[in-house]
């Protein structure tokens, strides 16, 4: 029985409608780096664009030559400087605070050794929205409920305070 995952999925390269069985972009997909395989690659990928609303590519290899390996880069680590244009001047990796890579974007094509890949934001033109983040509020609602419970029946189901009003006539 076959997997049903989103990382699992089984890749296959087609050329029309001939299918390709063997091709440098499969061995790549399926081993892009020394420390992940197609599993733990894709599993990164998809869970960094579902938890952050982003999730980035990095290219490695020369200049003009298809990339020889792929690494999933942590989208709390990457800066996004913006331009007066759709396309972004750079894209900035920090580490503490600091730029330790910056990857330029050609303005005419839009290239970068960096692919971001992000969900809708109408709210900003270069991050993604994280569904997290759209449902935060019912999020912080429904865990203050559970809150408020646990803290009811620890007291016994006894409120922990009474207001009595008199009315004298």
């Amino acid at each position: 029985k076959k997997k049903k995952n989103a990382y699992r999925v089984t890749l296959e390269l087609y050329r029309g409608d001939q299918q390709v069985e063997e091709h440098p972009v499969l061995d790549l997909l399926y081993n892009p780096n020394p420390v992940q395989g197609q599993v733990e690659f894709f599993q990164s990928l998809y869970s960094y664009l579902l938890i952050s609303g982003n999730s980035y590519i990095l290219e490695s290899g020369a200049e003009n030559t298809p990339p020889i390996e792929l690494y999933t880069l942590r989208p709390d680590r990457i800066r996004i400087k913006g331009s007066s244009r759709a396309i972004p001047d750079a894209y900035n990796y920090m580490v503490g605070g600091q730029i330790v890579e910056s990857y330029e974007v050609d303005q005419a094509t839009g290239k970068s050794k960096i692919k971001h890949i992000k969900l809708f934001n109408p709210m900003d033109d270069y991050y993604g929205l994280s569904p997290i983040v759209a449902g935060a509020y019912n999020i912080d609602q429904h865990n203050l409920a559970g809150l408020h419970n646990v803290g009811l029946l620890k007291n016994g189901c006894t409120p922990s305070a009474m207001l009595n009003f008199f009315f004298f006539f």
